[in-house]
């Protein structure tokens, strides 16, 4: 007799436990896709900030180059960019936060000659042009540096005082 009562019901609309579960499931496995690529997306963003921070630095030393006439660096290596900018007089100011910040970055300065390949035997003065190589490095990796080449041709007058 209680087995034909349970046999005339109807089943109940609603959703069964494995229903369920397989929609917690999908949903849980969605949310972790969604949450690791917007950590991605804040990483590379951080990345491309730094990358745009470190070559504006390179472009404003460059750019100091430029205005000071027959001016060519002497090569440096892995300097503090503070202290590479305060010497150069580039810093605006004495910035604590600023100091903090740029303590991070480095600085390499290569300075060498060159000549435009397949165009050697064009006379572009004693030795050709120099090429200025300005590299700011912030990490341990190759996608934690940016470098700027900047030729110059006037390569007789090269600054020994730095």
């Amino acid at each position: 007799m209680i087995l034909k009562k349970f046999k005339n019901k109807k089943a109940s609309p609603g959703f069964t436990l494995i229903e369920v579960a397989l929609a917690i499931l999908l949903l849980a496995t969605a949310l972790t896709i969604i949450v690791s690529l917007q950590s991605a997306v804040v990483e590379q963003s951080i990345s491309n900030s730094e990358r745009e921070e470190a070559l504006l630095y390179a472009r404003s030393i460059l750019s100091s180059y430029e205005i000071a006439e027959n001016l060519i660096p002497k090569a440096q290596s892995k300097i503090s960019l503070y202290t590479y900018l305060k010497d150069s007089n580039l810093l605006p100011t004495q910035d604590r936060y600023l100091e903090d910040h740029l303590k991070n970055y480095t600085i390499d300065i290569e300075v060498e000659p060159w000549k435009i390949p397949g165009f050697e035997e064009l006379n572009l003065g004693r030795d050709g042009l120099t090429r200025i190589t300005t590299r700011i490095i912030w990490g341990d990796g190759i996608a934690q540096q940016a470098a700027i080449d900047y030729f110059v041709p006037i390569p007789d007058l090269v600054d020994d005082e730095g």
